[in-house]
């Protein structure tokens, strides 16, 4: 019999690396191997979770029976969880990477095996890409955020923040007019998904301009 030795989870891949997705789609017995390419990195909604999160674009089909299945990257590591297709085009499949699967086994090992839930600022926002909304604002020219459009009374930044105010930066990274910070080299991640990265009881420090 083959080796049942555990898969170890890797690294979070960068665009254009190759990876595999391992699974049983409908249509056979045996086990497929789709190969594709890392395409993109965002939030993304997850249909059956109903919530935004990280989530990584290949250009490999993820097919019922995918659902479930690991993916791999060279190093025949688990870099994510297939999860789910776009109906409408062919060969575009999203994955839970590894960090959102790090991050939920860490959130059970803190939790005496309790799923808490992914950290929310609990604001809505809009992003300043306007040159006269950011003057209306009391922007200047080298300035950049999103505006706080309303805050949701249960989160824990009510009464902290305002709506109007500007969130220019979240721990001292400064958050561009789309709503976007610096991430990897050459890349960039959303505001909400660097929110995301924290646990429950965690400090997050905003720079904000009112």
């Amino acid at each position: 019999s083959g080796s049942k030795d555990p898969l170890t989870l890797g690294r979070l891949p960068s665009l254009q690396d190759e990876v595999e997705v391992l699974g049983y789609p409908t249509g056979g017995d045996s086990m497929s191997v789709t190969s594709g390419v890392v395409s993109r990195i965002e939030v993304q909604e997850y249909a059956h979770a109903g919530k935004s999160l990280l989530a990584m674009q290949i250009d490999a089909a993820i097919n019922e029976g995918n659902s479930g299945g690991p993916v791999i990257d060279e190093d025949l590591e688990v870099v994510g969880v297939a999860f789910q297709a776009l109906d409408a085009a062919e060969n575009i499949g999203y994955v839970v990477p590894v960090t959102v699967l790090r991050w939920f086994l860490e959130d059970l090992r803190r939790n005496e095996g309790q799923y808490t839930g992914f950290c929310e600022l609990g604001v809505l926002m809009s992003t300043l890409e306007n040159p006269a909304f950011r003057l209306s604002l009391g922007m200047a020219e080298d300035q950049s955020g999103v505006m706080v459009r309303d805050v949701r009374p249960t989160a824990s930044t009510s009464g902290l923040v305002l709506p109007r105010d500007v969130i220019m930066a979240v721990d001292g990274i400064s958050v561009a007019n789309d709503g976007k910070i610096p991430f990897r080299r050459g890349e960039r991640a959303s505001l909400a998904g660097y929110v995301q990265t924290k646990f429950a009881g965690d400090t997050l420090r905003l720079t904000l301009l009112r």
